[in-house]
């Protein structure tokens, strides 16, 4: 159970929901990574599929593949009821030694004895997976406008993130995704600018933030190299995109409620909640 201190800000690993009602009025779903805010929002997801509220079909996107961001998938209740079809899309991976690892073969191999009981061929819902870049004209899914940013392991070790950008064809307004990400000192390199033009001008970006300076800087307990983001590299990085909203995410799991809260009146960002819902 999660410690009282923990539970505004939340105690679950990196989620996000997109929602957007389609021409027959179902909501439907576009999730962001499945760490373990997954399960509640699992739930949430099956009570309206059940009531009609819902579509049965689910799009899920990857940015990367590290156990706090798919250590909910085998939890995620959809997965288990028939007539539910669920889209995922995330990075090609290739490790050190040459493998390949599309986002099935990672998702079968979390879902395999002995890791869980149930395998990806045992579940009820049918699951289509896809690993290349959104950029190719083919849309993931026709209610959003979706692009990707694959990032270098510079920006994210070894393997690198794929990080999105989802634009509502109907505002033509966009969300920008960039977690988890370390930006360097020097923001000239052609990389930053590609990730600029691309966040450019959005009207929401959720960006990594999970140190303050004090803890970057810190020598004896060195972070440098984790792949995440102070607070200072959200807003530098806010400032070079243009964006028009800056909302914090990736909280250090150390960062209790009350030390956010004291934080939050410091910085000229959003803060959102476990569960808040954000308009863009």
């Amino acid at each position: 159970m999660a410690d009282a201190e923990y539970l505004q800000y939340g105690g679950s690993t990196t989620c996000l929901a997109v929602f957007k009602k389609n021409g027959a009025g179902d909501t439907v779903p576009l999730i962001v990574d499945a760490g373990g805010g997954i399960i509640k929002l699992g739930e949430e997801i099956a009570e309206g599929i059940k009531s009609g509220a819902f579509s049965s079909q689910i799009y899920l996107l990857f940015t990367h593949y590290h156990c706090d961001h798919i250590e909910g998938f085998p939890y995620f209740a959809p997965l288990f009821m028939p007539g539910v079809h669920i889209h995922i899309s995330g990075p090609l991976v290739q490790t050190a030694s040459g493998e390949a690892w599309t986002v099935e073969r990672i998702l079968r191999a979390a879902m395999a004895e002995p890791h869980f009981p149930v395998s990806l061929d045992e579940l009820a819902a049918t699951c289509s997976f896809d690993s290349a870049p959104l950029n190719t004209g083919k849309p993931f899914t026709p209610l959003w406008k979706i692009t990707s940013f694959d990032a270098s392991p510079k920006l994210h070790p070894k393997n690198g993130a794929r990080y999105y950008r989802i634009t509502d064809p109907d505002t033509e307004k966009s969300l920008v995704l960039l977690w988890d990400i370390e930006t360097p000192a020097d923001k000239n390199s052609a990389e930053m600018a590609s990730l600029y033009a691309f966040a450019h001008n959005c009207e929401l970006l959720i960006h990594d933030t999970m140190y303050t300076d004090a803890e970057y800087a810190d020598t004896e307990h060195s972070v440098h190299g984790f792949g995440h983001s102070t607070y200072t590299m959200a807003l530098e990085n806010a400032a070079g995109a243009g964006a028009k909203t800056l909302a914090a995410f990736h909280y250090n799991p150390r960062h209790n409620d009350a030390f956010l809260r004291a934080l939050e009146k410091e910085k000229k960002m959003l803060f959102p909640q476990e569960g808040q819902k954000l308009k863009f």
